[in-house]
């Protein structure tokens, strides 16, 4: 496992020097002090994009393609046509805007460990990110969690950082290999 850890710090340190050579920017992430140096970035795992890519499959296409097959057994004039089309124009446009709130949930929800800290940033809602951080110090037990089969032959779980103190826990769900990541 030493191996793994240390080409995890190695990629840490390439996409470090990447993002130092083309912005300018020394700060990896918002907040960065001089001082720290990024170890681990945890996302959550590609699964998960599969599963909102599935779900926006099944309310664009084949939700829309019943309605249309049901329908199309009655006389319907066209007054009423239109208003069914503009109808479901309205819920492709709504479940279009849903999925797109979800890929950005997903896409913007990440865990940050330095060697100083923890940075979780949790998109809750589009408009809506929490930010918790602690020291290294504080943490008192880190758990990954991996539940049922396809969290067992995937590798995705949940991981749990507990701190020291009435801090309220970070826990950032369907991550890979939380085991790792907790180690």
């Amino acid at each position: 496992m030493i191996q793994r850890s240390d080409s995890i710090a190695r990629y840490h340190a390439r996409l470090e020097k990447l993002h130092t050579r083309f912005t300018g920017d020394v700060d990896f992430f918002h907040g960065q002090r001089k001082t720290e140096r990024v170890k681990l970035c945890v996302r959550q795992h590609w699964i998960r994009k599969v599963m909102i890519f599935m779900y926006f499959l099944v309310f664009t296409i084949v939700i829309p393609i019943v309605f249309l097959y049901t329908t199309s057994f009655f006389e319907i004039s066209p007054r009423i046509s239109k208003i069914i089309n503009l109808m479901l124009s309205g819920y492709l446009l709504f479940a279009w805007l849903l999925t797109f709130i979800e890929f950005i949930k997903n896409e913007l929800t990440i865990l940050i460990i330095t060697n100083e800290r923890v940075v979780a940033l949790f998109q809750a809602n589009l408009f809506d990110q929490q930010i918790s951080e602690t020291s290294l110090s504080r943490i008192q037990e880190v758990t990954g969690h991996t539940q049922g089969l396809l969290g067992a032959v995937l590798g995705v779980g949940k991981l749990d950082i507990q701190t020291a103190g009435t801090e309220i826990p970070i826990v950032i769900k369907d991550v890979k290999s939380p085991h790792f990541a907790a180690r």
